[in-house]
């Protein structure tokens, strides 16, 4: 009951932030360093010509990512890898040496690569992902996209074949039917254009 009176009160009260509560106060604290290491060297915000694409925020001109949303900025001289990710790639990599057979830790590891477009490695793991899960469709998913992405189409039909018989009414199949599709259609574009 003590804490439910607490809240009320703190409800009414006019400046919220005496009424947060410890953990609430850790992750807003959290979240201000994550925003201040985006930020770039200085911190600046720039002279709001540089605006973020994805929640329109400013930005500071010397940022790779965007502090408020972390969207990656595509602008000259903006170049590099959120090290968030990285510090992902990392932590993950370390879980799965420590636990080899773990496909939970293979399928992050497999995720975190895939955010930084290192599609090989990213297949590479989530092949040891399907070889611990046979019956674990999203990584099937992902390791169709990462062929894609890499321009093996044959390899990605194989996946989506497989998908096909194990599940051929799922989102996620018919989804990766599709991108095969479209990489298959952007290829015959390519070839009918080289012949001209």
């Amino acid at each position: 009951m003590m804490g439910l009176i607490a809240r009320k009160r703190c409800r009414s009260q006019a400046d919220s932030v005496l009424c947060a509560s410890p953990k609430t106060q850790r992750r807003e604290d959290a979240s201000n360093i994550f925003r201040s290491r985006l930020r770039g060297e200085n911190g600046d915000m720039g002279n709001g010509n540089d605006t973020c694409k994805v929640c329109g925020s400013p930005v500071p001109q010397s940022a790779v990512f965007c502090p408020m949303c972390g969207a990656r900025l595509e602008h000259e001289g903006r170049e590099g890898v959120n090290p968030a990710i990285v510090e992902m790639v990392e932590q993950f990599s370390k879980r799965v040496n420590e636990h080899p057979e773990d496909a939970a830790a293979h399928y992050n590891l497999a995720l975190a690569l895939i955010m930084l477009r290192r599609w090989g490695a990213a297949a590479q793991v989530l092949e040891k992902v399907i070889q611990l899960e046979p019956s674990f469709l999203e990584a099937h998913f992902h390791l169709a996209r990462s062929y894609i992405a890499l321009g093996n189409l044959d390899a990605a039909h194989a996946v989506v074949s497989q998908m096909m018989r194990q599940s051929p009414d799922d989102r996620r199949t018919k989804r990766a039917l599709r991108l095969l599709q479209r990489a298959h259609a952007k290829q015959a574009e390519k070839m009918s254009g080289n012949e001209r």
